[in-house]
């Protein structure tokens, strides 16, 4: 008798720390600078100003100006992409 164990992926509620997908917006925004860093498939996503000061410590790519900061992720989900990077507290 053999035992078949599904692969589950874990689903995540949305961090209150990610607010917005903003890709296309960034694009129109900042031009080239984005399209650059997008040809490997990332997507950038608005974050809080805690959650950014945390990620550039991380080495993570992060564009602020005044008062917006986003986070370039190259997971298409960013729930995931906090779990993997050990930033849990992030998540609720």
């Amino acid at each position: 008798m053999s035992v078949v164990v599904a692969a589950t992926t874990p689903t995540f509620r949305p961090s209150p720390h990610v607010f917005a997908e903003q890709t296309d917006s960034l694009a129109l925004y900042l031009g080239t600078l984005v399209e650059e860093r997008d040809a490997v498939g990332s997507s950038w996503w608005l974050v809080s100003k805690t959650l950014a000061e945390r990620l550039e410590t991380m080495d993570e790519v992060v564009l602020t100006d005044a008062f917006s900061y986003w986070w370039r992720c190259s997971n298409p989900s960013p729930e995931a992409a906090l779990s993997d990077l050990g930033l849990t507290d992030y998540l609720h």
